[in-house]
């Protein structure tokens, strides 16, 4: 009995194993080109598409801007979106998106936080392009220097 249960746990073990394999950490990342910027900067956002495939990014921000306050990362409020827009489709490989600071982003520290659907239905909001999986990912923090 002791030896079948053995057995057992081993596929166990490996179905929980093989998705973050398959699905594995670096399969998207998320980069700003410099780790300081002064305010009025514009700041390069670098995504690299490692995953072999397409994937998918919400039509109306593309990423988030998350400051560090208070032990945590909270989300910037960006301009507000009329609607979600239609989902990006980035191809494997590298892509850059920008955002400026401003001047009252100088002082803190900041990161960009990237959330992405995999196989999705391309040319339709992410919220109903059907993807069979939602992924993100964060770069390293940043700093806005003073004025």
């Amino acid at each position: 009995m002791r030896m079948l249960s053995r057995l057992l746990a081993f596929p166990v073990l490996l179905a929980v194993l093989i998705p973050s394999v398959v699905h594995g950490d670096d399969a998207v990342t998320v980069a700003t080109a410099q780790q300081a910027y002064a305010p009025g900067d514009e700041v390069t956002v670098i995504v690299v598409n490692n995953s072999g495939g397409n994937v998918f990014l919400p039509g109306c921000h593309p990423f988030e801007v998350e400051e560090f306050r208070e032990e945590s990362y909270i989300r910037l409020e960006r301009d507000p979106c009329r609607w979600e827009g239609k989902g990006q489709m980035l191809a494997p490989g590298q892509h850059e998106f920008k955002y400026t600071t401003s001047d009252d982003e100088a002082g803190r520290i900041f990161r960009i936080a990237l959330t992405w659907g995999t196989e999705c239905r391309d040319g339709v909001p992410l919220s109903r392009a059907g993807c069979t999986d939602f992924a993100s990912g964060y770069s390293d923090s940043f700093r806005i220097t003073g004025k």
